[in-house]
């Protein structure tokens, strides 16, 4: 009942006949009490007809109620099957849609003849010097394709391969300046299943997109495979270019013996000679071409050589190399530059499979004065670098790059470009007008004639003094 926490029910209509089961609970979390039960009950049959009315009533009023519920959830279940319609119609469209794109996308997309040197098992031969021009749009890239170290983020797309052999040992230099798009240039030493990284490249100069790898040194009997990549998933038409040199030996000073007088005997008889067998000769190892400051090689910019220096020495004579925290260094290599206008130079040897040193010493006819030296250009990194040394024309310049690693050197990676200083406006005072002098009149000065005074006598006067009493 409202207000209070008693339950009633009024006016429950009892069927004649029917069983009956009455229930009380408690209604709360405090337990239980003592229960009050009150039941009475009517047999007026003018309650029992209102009753009866009333529940008719009710009945009508629930199945009313019934029905509209059914008739919300028919229309319900109509309007999703409608939404699952228009949804099925919708992305059958939108699949004939996206049909017809890829068929236009197929037939706009040029289709390109396959590339024959695309796999590095169908390696072009090539020899220096040569230049072989090839439409590699049609190139693609293998899983297994050994990796182009140098080039940015991994990307390399496109790859094609030429095969490199020689009997004697050259310094070969190979670019793809003359190449329509943007390319990853590298050399591996093939030693049975493996390859063994010489030299690689991404762009040759500052702003340039092709490659270039100059004066690397190529042992005799020993094959190489040069590879071509695409830094962008479309490629172009490759021009690679090729040139070689052969290194030039180093004179040894060797002593020749002087001739002793033989005592001639008497003849003896001859032995029949015993045929020795002659042995093959092994091929000779070329040294680092320039391994002497005496034989440094000129260096031109932009350019982006590559060189392995395992067999580089050290000379007594050589200069050191005075960078903060340098250790002690070995396997130098030496360079010149020399320039006919004034210039900002800079290197570096990003790329190189060692730790670097990295000098540059301005020569005089004295000797060579150190201007600049880096170690370690980050701390995270083993490569040196240089930034916009001044070089002056009219001056001699010497390069070195030295090993500052305990373990040796390897391959190194000489990158090199220039810009131009910015002149600095000089201020230059104007000269100041001097004003010339008038010439002022001289005066002539004349002599007035003056007149003599005439000497006036005056008699002077006699003084009067006062009687003395």
């Amino acid at each position: 009942m409202e207000g209070t926490n008693k339950a009633r029910l009024d006016n429950i209509l009892i069927d004649p006949n029917q069983r009956y089961l009455i229930g009380v609970a408690a209604n709360g979390t405090i337990g239980t009490g003592i229960l009050e039960f009150q039941a009475t009950s009517s047999t007026d049959p003018s309650v029992i007809g209102a009753i009866q009315t009333t529940t008719a009533a009710a009945n009508q009023t629930a199945t009313a109620a019934a029905i509209q519920t059914t008739s919300a959830i028919e229309a319900q279940t109509a309007a999703a099957a409608a939404i699952q319609t228009a949804a099925a119609a919708a992305i059958q469209t939108a699949a004939a849609a996206a049909d017809q794109t890829a068929t236009a996308l197929a037939e706009a997309t040029p289709t390109f003849a396959p590339v024959p040197h695309d796999e590095r098992d169908n390696a072009i031969t090539v020899k220096a010097p040569t230049t072989v021009t090839h439409d590699v749009r049609g190139a693609t890239a293998a899983q297994d394709d050994p990796t182009f170290p140098c080039v940015r983020n991994g990307r390399q797309y496109a790859t094609v391969w030429y095969d490199y052999y020689t009997e004697t040992s050259l310094i070969l230099s190979v670019d793809t300046q003359a190449s329509t798009y943007d390319t990853v240039l590298a050399i591996w030493e093939v030693r049975g299943d493996e390859l063994v990284l010489r030299a690689c490249n991404d762009e040759s100069g500052l702003g340039m997109p092709q490659a270039r790898i100059d004066t690397i040194l190529l042992d005799a009997f020993t094959p190489y495979l040069i590879g071509v990549a695409s830094f962008q998933p479309t490629a172009g038409m490759l021009t690679l270019q090729l040139g070689a040199t052969v290194p030039t030996a180093t004179p040894t000073n060797t002593d020749t013996p002087t001739p002793t007088p033989t005592v001639t005997d008497t003849p003896t008889p001859t032995p029949t000679a015993t045929h020795t067998p002659t042995n093959t000769p092994t091929a000779t190892l070329t040294p680092v071409p320039n391994d002497d400051r005496a034989n440094a090689i000129p260096l031109k910019h932009p350019t982006s050589l590559a060189l392995d220096v395992t067999r580089a020495t050290i000379e007594q004579d050589d200069p050191v190399f005075q960078c903060p925290l340098a250790g002690p260094q070995s396997h130098t290599v030496w360079y010149r530059y020399a320039a006919e206008t004034a210039q900002l130079l800079t290197l570096n040897t990003a790329g190189s499979s060692y730790d670097t040193l990295l000098a540059i010493w301005r020569e005089t006819d004295t000797g060579r004065i150190q201007i600049a030296c880096n170690n370690d250009y980050t701390p995270d990194t083993r490569q040196s670098r240089l930034d916009h040394i001044l070089i002056e024309p009219g001056n001699r310049y010497l390069i070195g790059i030295a090993s500052n690693d305990p373990s040796g050197a390897g391959i190194l990676n000489l990158n090199a470009y220039v810009t131009m200083p910015t002149a600095t406006a000089t201020h230059t005072p104007l000269p100041t007008a001097t004003p010339t002098p008038t010439a002022s009149a001289t005066a002539t000065i004349t002599a007035t004639p003056t007149a003599s005074a005439t000497a006036t006598i005056t008699a002077t006067p006699t003084p009067t003094f006062a009687p003395v009493p």
